[in-house]
């Protein structure tokens, strides 16, 4: 292999470590938004529960 082709594997290879990046930050702010509406949901079921 080349200089040029060792290069570019490993810009390649990088550049797949690096892509996965994005994903689990989206991943993170959902799984935190699912959280906040769980914890908002059981907030309002017991606000709003009558009082015994």
């Amino acid at each position: 292999m080349n200089f040029a082709g060792k290069i570019h594997h490993r810009l390649a290879f990088i550049g797949d470590i690096f892509a996965a990046a994005p994903m689990l930050v989206s991943a993170g702010v959902a799984a935190i938004f699912l959280l906040a509406l769980a914890r908002a949901r059981a907030a309002a079921r017991r606000h709003l529960q009558p009082p015994l």
